[in-house]
Order: structure tokens, then C-alpha cells, then sequence
């Protein structure tokens, strides 16, 4: 594994060189990434704001494995990043046990983001994904489509359903399609998943 570091802050260099044992290879400009078979790319975003942006957008369109060191990261910083390709965030002065786990991962092809920032990632994403609390999630469906979603979420068949209701399974079918317009779900295992967590 190759580690090429860029920075222009010699705390940062002087914590990397304490942290990591393996060698290392500084570089004072953005010059192109061009990755190499084990290269791993950590850049000091503190060091290089203006032209960082470019540089990713250049780097990661090369297939480079890129790490973003940030003196104080952030849950906005770390999504903008990964929109870039950049499969490492983390704070620039963690320990020796955290550079080794996060080395290791990029070196196999993984990722490495700060667990306190992925958990309020994962806050955010659960609370978008969850229905609205206190009204019933079925109330634009009609009687007959409620009774047949229900059914559905019980594991019935298109075709049981359709003897249950006495109607036919086109029928059935004709009433899947507005319930998932309606739901806003793409189809049965997202309606089965959408009706449990209501």
C-alpha cells in the first residue's frame, strides 16, 4: 500500500508521520491523483478549500481512493464528499487505532466515515423514510383498497385476495396499481415494508 498525503499544514503531517508506520509520500499541491494499484489519496481539505472541488471532481473520475481529512468534520461536509467518490472522511487528528482500521478499508476496497456522523445519517434517512405519526397511513386509499393493501400485508396472494373479496385477480391487480400511486411505494415488498412500519 502506497499512502500519498496532501497538505500544506505541518501539525497535520507531523500527526500523520506519529500515527502511521507506513511510508508516506507529502505533496504541498493538488497535482493529479493518478492512482496506482494499492495508492490511497488523503487529502487535508483544510489546506486545499478553494481548489479541492475541482481536484475531486479530476480524481475520483479516475478511479483514485481518496480520503478527506477534516479538522472538524461534519455530517454536511461527509455527504458532499461521498457525492464526490471520496470513500474516506474523518477527523484529521484521530488515533493510531482508527488510521489503521480506516487504511485497511480503503487498501480492500471499502469505505471509513466516523460512526458518530453515519448514525446521525442513518437519524436523518429514518426519519424521512417514516410515515407520518397520528393519522392513518391508509386514509387516501378507498374501503375496498384498504381492505385488499391489508391483505396483502398479511402475505395473501393476488388470487386469494380476489376470492376473499369476490372479485377477480385483474381486479385485484387494477387496485395494486392505484394503491402504490397513491402510497407512493414501487410495489408489494415495498408496501408489505411501508404498512409494518406504520
Amino acid at each position: 500500500m502506497s499512502l500519498i498525503v496532501y497538505s500544506k499544514s505541518l501539525s497535520f503531517e507531523a500527526h500523520i508521520n506519529s500515527v502511521i508506520d507506513t511510508d508516506i509520500s507529502f505533496r504541498h499541491k493538488l497535482s493529479p491523483a493518478i492512482p496506482g494499484k494499492q495508492d490511497i489519496f488523503i487529502v487535508h481539505a483544510a489546506s486545499f478549500k478553494r481548489e479541492l472541488e475541482k481536484w475531486l471532481n479530476a480524481s475520483t473520475k479516475k478511479g483514485a481512493v481518496i480520503a478527506i481529512a477534516a479538522d472538524e468534520p461534519e455530517l454536511a461536509s461527509l455527504l458532499e464528499f461521498t457525492q464526490w467518490g471520496v470513500q474516506g472522511y474523518f477527523n484529521s487528528y484521530m488515533g493510531v487505532a482508527n488510521y489503521a482500521q480506516m487504511t485497511r478499508l480503503l487498501a480492500n476496497g471499502q469505505s471509513w466515515f466516523p460512526p458518530t456522523l453515519l448514525n446521525q445519517a442513518f437519524e436523518i434517512a429514518r426519519s424521512v423514510t417514516q410515515p407520518v405519526s397520528g393519522g392513518d397511513p391508509l386514509e387516501a386509499l378507498t374501503k375496498r383498497e384498504k381492505q385488499i393493501a391489508l391483505a396483502v400485508a398479511e402475505g395473501q396472494s393476488n388470487k386469494l385476495v380476489a376470492t376473499n373479496c369476490d372479485i377477480t385477480e385483474r381486479t385485484v391487480k387494477a387496485h395494486l396499481t392505484q394503491i402504490y400511486k397513491k402510497l407512493q411505494v414501487k410495489d408489494r415488498v415495498a408496501l408489505v415494508i411501508y404498512l409494518n412500519n406504520a
